[in-house]
């Protein structure tokens, strides 16, 4: 059996839990029954609470679980349609002329929840979460009304377009990179290296005197995926680099401690999405 546990902050000691969902595997329903029955009947002992309504007591081949739907038969996650229902209310909401803090944050807890059925999510609602954050650091409250600004408004009407349309997630083996790509930077230039084919090149004075060298290293992963874009179709591509914050925005779709590393990891991901091309 599998099961997950949620502490009730009640008195009686750290055996005291609400048993929230599980999932017990078997051939046939009545060993099935029997072997449930003996599971519950232990976690009783041992102090859990069990809240046999969010509880799965028989074998199921697809069920809902943490807003996803899981399919164990076609081995696909997916967005139930009531969850992709409450985005696309929440969207409309949002694209009012002057749509309260909360409800933005709420939208960008929406969208966040699609990651694993959307894994790329991220990538296409930066500018949103970065202006809560704006609005936070400025001291608006959640019932403070706000103007949103022209990218935030394209990214809400991306996904009112984007969410009927997400596809189911299928899982898949974990596949080898077909290509590796090494890069390095300086603050004279950068250089690249994969499958034998040598790229390299020098910053423009602007670039050097204005950006900083984790910018400059993200830069020159986007200058080699620009050079090698006849190899990247439908390719799954492995990134190295001795800096790990170039790594960290390329890997986590963006982020939010800087402005441009933010915007380089987005045109590293545009360049990738428009060969089919899958980074690591």
């Amino acid at each position: 059996a599998v099961v997950s546990t949620q502490s009730t902050g009640e008195p009686g000691g750290p055996g005291n839990h609400l048993l929230g969902r599980s999932r017990l595997d078997g051939q046939k329903l009545g060993p099935s029954v029997s072997a449930t029955k003996r599971v519950m009947s232990l976690l009783t002992s041992l102090g859990f609470s069990l809240n046999i309504k969010k509880s799965v007591l028989l074998p199921v081949q697809v069920m809902e679980y943490l807003g996803v739907l899981i399919n164990t038969v076609q081995m696909t996650i997916s967005l139930p349609k009531r969850r992709q229902d409450k985005i696309l209310k929440s969207i409309a909401a949002c694209l009012v002329p002057r749509p309260t803090l909360r409800r933005l944050l709420s939208l960008l807890g929406s969208l966040e929840a699609t990651k694993p059925v959307f894994p790329s999510a991220p990538l296409y609602y930066r500018d949103l979460q970065q202006f809560t954050i704006d609005l936070q650091f400025q001291g608006a409250t959640l019932i403070d009304e706000v103007t949103i600004p022209e990218t935030v408004r394209e990214e809400l009407l991306f996904w009112k377009g984007q969410v009927p349309r997400i596809l189911p997630y299928k899982f898949r083996q974990p596949v080898s990179p077909h290509l590796i790509l090494t890069t390095d930077s300086s603050l004279q230039g950068w250089g690249g290296w994969c499958e034998n084919i040598h790229l390299q090149g020098h910053w423009n004075q602007e670039e050097k005197q204005s950006m900083h060298i984790n910018q400059l290293e993200l830069l020159a992963i986007i200058r080699c995926l620009e050079q090698l874009h006849s190899h990247l179709y439908q390719r799954i591509v492995l990134i190295r680099s001795d800096n790990t914050t170039a790594l960290s925005y390329i890997r986590n779709f963006g982020g939010t401690r800087n402005r441009l590393l933010c915007q380089l990891a987005k045109k590293a991901w545009s360049i990738a999405i428009q060969y089919g091309c899958q980074l690591r």
